[in-house]
C-alpha cells in the first residue's frame, strides 16, 4: 500500500511543480513553451478564425459600382459594426486572454494587433490608434510592427487625416518588409493612399507589387480585375485585356467573371472577326436567365461599344434599352443617362445647337439619379447648369428672331407658317404621349409578370426541391398553358375528363385555387377595356397664341429688341467661357454689336472680341483694341488692352488715389466747395490711369454747379457721359445734365424779367461775406449763438454758398412771409451791433423771396440784386 501511495502522490507533485514552475512572470523555456502553445491555441487562434468570417461577412454585405474602379478594401459603417457587435465582441474577449494571462508569451503583440482591428471595424478609431500605436513601439517582430503601422495608416486614411497619412506612408517607404502577406497589405494600402490622392498611376503599380504575393483565389481575382480597370483608364488595353482574362482564372465570383467578360469585349481588338464574337457573346450574355438583373449594364457595355465605333444610332437604341431594364444597380441609370448625356455634348455630327440640347435633357436626368457622393458630382451639377444657361438663353434668342421674322411677313405667308408650325408641334405633342403610353404599357406588363411570380412563389417549395416539377413556377406555368390548349379552361375536380359527372363531395368549403394564367388573363383584359374606353387627348394647338406672340406695335418690338440685346449678350459669354466655344463666341458677340451698335455692355463685348480673338486665326485683335482706345480710352478694358496687368500694376495707385478721393468728398459734403474744386483737381492730376478717374471727375464736375459755374457744370456733364462710356455713373450723369436743363429751360424766361418784390411768398435771408475776412465756420457761428438767443425752439436751415472764389454766402430758409423775415434780420443786425463777432469784417444781409433767389443764382448777379434791395426794401 505504500508503494502505491507513492506511485499517486508522485504525478500530482509534479503535475503542481510543472503548474507553478509556468508563472506568466517567468522566462524559463518551460514557463514561455506553455504560455506560447496556451496564448496562441486558447485565445489568438481563436479570435483569428472568427475574425476571418467577420472579414467575410462585410465582403459580403459590400455593394461594387462596376461602373467605377472598384474599392480595394470592403467599406463598413456602424451599422456594420452593430450587426457584428458578437462576432466582434468574441474576437476582444479572446484576444485578450494573451495579454492578461499568457503575458511571456509571443503572441502577445499579435493579440493586441487583433484587438486594433476590432476596435478598427467597430469605428472606434480612437482606442484602435491607440493599440496600432502600442504594437508598433512594444513588438519585438517587425513584420508585426509594420501591420500594426498599415492599419494605422488605413484608419488615418478613413478619418481623412491626410497629415498623419503622409508621415506614415513616408516611413513605410523607408522599410524593407520581408514576408509575402505583409507585401500584400502593404501594397494594398499604399494603392488605396494612392487612389485617395487621385495617382492612378502609383495605384496600378502598388497592385502591380501586390498581385504575385496574393494566394487568396478570391482576391487575386478581384485584384486583377482592377488592375484591368486601371489599364483601361490609361487606354492599353493589350495590358488591360491580360489581366481580365486573369480575373476569370480560378472560379471567381459570378459578379467578377461576368464583369471580367464584359470588359474584355470593351478592350478587345476590332476587326470584323473579332466584332462578330462580341456581338454574339453580348447576346449570349442578353439570352441567360441568370443575367436578368445585369440586362440594364449589357445594353449599357453594348452602348458603349456602339459608341466607340462611331455607330451613334446603334448606341442610343441600348441606351433605351439599358433605360427600360430595372437591375439590380440602383445608379445604373445615372450612369447610362451620364453616357448618353457626354456623347451627346461631344457630338460633331449635329450642329452645337441641338447637341447641347440633347445633351441638357440627359444631364438633367443625371442629376436626378446620380449618387451626390459621385467624386464629379459637383462638375455633372455645373455643366448642367451651364447647359440649362445655354438652352434658356438660345431658346429665347430663338424665339425672339422668329417672332420678327413673323413680324415682316405677308399675311398669306404668315398663315402657311404659322399653319405648319401648329402643325409640326401637334406631331410631336402626339409622338410623345405615344412613347409615354407605351413606357407606361411596359410597366404595367412588368408588374404583371412580377405579381405572377410572387403568387406562384408562394404557392410552391421551390426553395426546398427545385427538381420537383411543380415546384417550379416557370415549368408550371408552361404546362399549365399547354393544358388549356388541349383540354379548355376546367376546374380542379374528379373526374374532370368525363362530359357527365357525379359529384362525391361538396365543394363549399374547399380550398380555392389560385390560377395565375386566369388572374393575368383579366387583368389584361381590364387594361386593355381601360384603353379602348380611353378618349385619346386632344394634340390641336391654338393657332392664334402664335399670332398673339408676334409684336405688332413700336412698343413690342423694342421690348423684343431688349429680350434679344440681353440673350445675345448672355449666350456669348456663355459660348466663351463656359462652353470653349471661341468661335461661336465671337460670331454671337459680332451679331449683337452689328444689330444693336449702342448696347450698354458695347465695350465689354468690344474686350472679349479682342481676347479671343488673339487666339483665333479668323479675326484680327488689333481692330478691336484700336475701338476701345477710340470709343472708351479711358475704360477698365481699354486700359487692360493696353496692359493685361493693369489691374495688378494699378491697385496701389488705387488704394491711394482712393483715400486721397475720400477727403476731396468730405470737403464736398462739408460744404467747403471751393476746397474740394481745388483738392479733386490735384487728385486728378496726380493718379489720371486711376480705375476711380469717372466718380473724380464727376466730383469735380458737381463742384462746378456749386462755385457757381453753371456753364461749364453743363459742359463737364455732356463730356462726362461722351468720355466715360462704360462707367457706372453714367446714368446719374445724364439725369444731372437733364435737371440742370429742365430747371435752365424754366428759368430762361425769368431771367429777362426783372426782379420783383412779392411779399406773400417764401423768402430767404442771405449772408455776404469775404473769405479773406471770415472763414464759414465763424460765420455760421455767429448765427448758431443767434439762434439760441432768439429762435431757441424753431429750426432754421443754414446752408453755404460759394458764390465766388473770394466771396461765401450763407442762406437761412426759410420763412413764410416777408413780415417773418424782416423781423428776423432786424433782430440779427441789432443782436450783431453788440457783439464783438464782425470786427474788421467786410458783410452784407439782404432780404429775397425764394423766386428772386433763382435768379440771382443763375444769372450770378449779386450787384444787380444789390441795386434792387437799395430801391425796394
Amino acid at each position: 500500500m505504500k508503494n502505491n501511495k507513492h506511485i499517486i502522490i508522485f504525478p500530482v507533485i509534479l503535475l503542481i511543480a510543472l503548474i507553478l514552475s509556468c508563472s506568466q512572470e517567468k522566462n524559463t523555456l518551460l514557463s514561455t513553451t506553455y504560455h506560447n502553445i496556451t496564448g496562441r491555441y486558447n485565445g489568438y487562434f481563436l479570435a483569428k478564425e472568427r475574425l476571418i468570417i467577420v472579414e467575410e461577412n462585410l465582403w459580403k454585405q459590400h455593394v461594387d459600382d462596376y461602373n467605377r474602379v472598384l474599392e480595394i478594401f470592403p467599406k463598413y459603417d456602424t451599422t456594420f459594426a452593430q450587426s457584428a457587435k458578437a462576432d466582434l465582441d468574441y474576437i476582444f474577449e479572446y484576444a485578450s486572454i494573451a495579454p492578461q494571462k499568457h503575458k511571456n508569451s509571443k503572441w502577445v503583440d499579435d493579440s493586441y494587433l487583433l484587438l486594433g482591428k476590432v476596435k478598427f471595424y467597430s469605428a472606434r478609431y480612437d482606442t484602435s490608434n491607440t493599440l496600432f500605436k502600442y504594437v508598433n513601439t512594444k513588438s519585438p517582430d517587425d513584420n508585426t510592427r509594420h501591420s500594426a503601422l498599415i492599419w494605422l495608416l488605413r484608419s488615418h486614411l478613413e478619418l481623412d487625416e491626410y497629415r498623419f497619412a503622409y508621415q506614415i506612408h513616408d516611413y513605410l517607404k523607408r522599410e524593407k518588409v520581408t514576408t509575402a502577406k505583409t507585401k500584400v497589405e502593404l501594397n494594398l494600402a499604399f494603392a488605396q493612399f494612392e487612389r485617395i490622392n487621385g495617382n492612378y498611376d502609383k495605384m496600378l503599380e502598388h497592385l502591380l507589387l501586390a498581385i504575385p504575393h496574393i494566394k487568396n483565389r478570391y482576391e487575386r481575382s478581384r485584384i486583377n480585375y482592377i488592375i484591368g480597370q486601371l489599364y483601361q483608364q490609361q487606354h492599353q488595353d493589350e495590358k488591360a485585356y491580360v489581366h481580365f482574362r486573369k480575373a476569370l482564372k480560378g472560379t471567381p465570383p459570378y459578379e467578377i467573371e461576368f464583369f471580367s467578360k464584359l470588359s474584355i469585349a470593351q478592350v478587345s481588338g476590332l476587326n470584323n472577326s473579332s466584332k462578330k464574337k462580341i456581338y454574339k457573346y453580348f447576346a449570349k450574355l442578353l439570352k441567360d436567365a441568370k443575367n436578368e438583373e445585369y440586362k440594364d449594364k449589357i445594353y449599357y457595355e453594348m452602348a458603349k461599344f456602339e459608341f466607340k465605333q462611331d455607330h451613334l444610332k446603334k448606341g442610343f437604341v441600348n441606351i433605351n434599352q439599358s433605360l427600360a431594364q430595372s437591375g439590380g444597380n440602383q445608379y445604373q441609370k445615372a450612369y447610362t443617362y451620364l453616357l448618353a448625356a457626354e456623347t451627346n455634348y461631344n457630338r460633331t455630327d449635329i450642329n452645337n445647337i441641338n447637341r447641347y440640347k440633347l445633351a441638357k435633357a440627359y444631364y438633367d436626368s443625371t442629376t436626378a439619379t446620380m449618387d451626390p457622393d459621385w467624386p464629379e458630382y459637383e462638375d455633372i451639377l455645373e455643366r448642367d447648369a451651364t447647359l440649362d444657361e445655354f438652352v434658356k438663353e438660345i431658346t429665347i434668342v430663338e424665339t425672339e428672331d422668329s417672332l420678327q421674322r413673323m413680324s415682316k411677313m405677308d399675311p398669306a405667308e404668315l398663315d402657311a407658317y404659322i399653319e405648319k408650325a401648329a402643325i409640326a408641334e401637334e406631331a410631336r405633342l402626339k409622338k410623345e404621349y405615344e412613347l409615354q403610353k407605351r413606357k407606361e404599357e411596359a410597366a404595367r406588363q412588368k408588374e404583371l409578370l412580377a405579381q405572377m411570380e410572387k403568387q406562384n412563389s408562394e404557392s410552391s417549395f421551390e426553395s426546398q426541391n427545385t427538381a420537383f416539377p411543380f415546384y417550379n413556377s416557370g415549368l408550371l406555368i408552361s404546362s399549365k398553358q399547354t393544358f388549356v390548349s388541349n383540354w379548355g379552361n376546367r376546374p380542379l375536380e374528379d373526374n374532370w375528363r368525363r362530359s357527365n359527372k357525379d359529384v362525391s363531395f361538396s365543394q363549399e368549403n374547399a380550398t380555392p385555387t389560385i390560377d395565375s394564367l386566369a388572374i393575368i388573363e383579366e387583368q389584361k383584359e381590364e387594361l386593355a377595356a381601360q384603353e379602348n374606353s380611353t378618349e385619346e387627348p386632344d394634340f390641336s394647338v391654338d393657332r392664334q397664341a402664335y399670332y398673339d406672340a408676334i409684336p405688332k406695335s413700336d412698343e413690342e418690338l423694342t421690348a423684343s429688341n431688349e429680350r434679344l440685346k440681353k440673350s445675345l449678350y448672355n449666350l456669348g459669354k456663355v459660348y466663351y467661357l463656359k462652353l470653349d466655344e471661341p468661335q461661336n463666341a465671337v460670331n454671337t458677340f459680332i451679331r449683337l454689336n452689328k444689330d444693336f451698335p449702342d448696347h450698354d455692355n458695347h465695350a465689354e463685348t468690344i474686350y472679349f472680341l479682342y481676347i479671343i480673338c488673339e487666339k483665333l486665326p479668323t479675326c484680327n485683335s488689333e481692330d478691336y483694341k484700336q475701338i476701345l482706345l477710340d470709343l472708351y480710352p479711358h475704360s477698365i478694358y481699354a486700359k487692360l488692352a493696353q496692359n493685361p496687368n493693369y489691374l495688378r500694376d494699378n491697385k496701389v495707385g488705387n488704394a491711394l488715389a482712393d483715400s486721397e478721393y475720400e477727403k476731396a468728398y468730405n470737403l464736398y459734403t462739408a460744404g467747403y466747395y471751393t476746397k474740394c474744386l481745388i483738392e479733386i483737381k490735384k487728385v486728378i492730376e496726380t493718379y489720371p490711369t486711376s480705375s476711380s478717374l469717372d466718380k473724380m471727375q464727376l466730383l469735380r464736375i458737381m463742384c462746378l454747379l456749386k462755385t457757381q459755374q453753371g456753364a461749364n457744370y453743363k459742359k463737364g456733364l455732356e463730356w462726362f457721359v461722351e468720355e466715360f462710356k462704360t462707367s457706372k455713373l453714367r446714368p446719374f450723369a445724364y439725369e444731372l445734365l437733364g435737371e440742370y436743363e429742365h430747371y435752365a429751360s424754366i428759368s430762361s424766361v425769368d431771367l429777362i424779367e426783372k426782379y420783383v418784390r412779392t411779399d406773400s411768398s417764401t423768402h430767404y435771408l442771405i449772408g455776404v461775406f469775404d473769405n479773406k475776412d471770415i472763414s464759414y465756420d465763424k460765420s455760421t457761428d455767429v448765427f448758431y449763438e443767434f439762434h439760441k438767443t432768439y429762435y431757441k425752439s424753431t429750426s432754421f436751415s443754414t446752408s453755404r454758398v460759394d458764390y465766388s472764389l473770394d466771396e461765401h454766402m450763407i442762406v437761412i430758409k426759410e420763412f413764410s412771409n416777408f413780415a417773418d423775415v424782416k423781423t428776423y434780420h432786424d433782430k440779427l443786425v441789432h443782436f450783431n451791433e453788440f457783439g464783438e463777432h464782425y470786427k474788421n469784417v467786410t458783410y452784407k444781409y439782404y432780404i429775397i423771396g425764394s423766386d428772386n433767389y433763382n435768379r440771382l443764382i443763375n444769372k450770378k448777379d449779386l450787384n444787380g440784386y444789390g441795386e434792387f434791395y437799395k430801391q425796394n426794401y
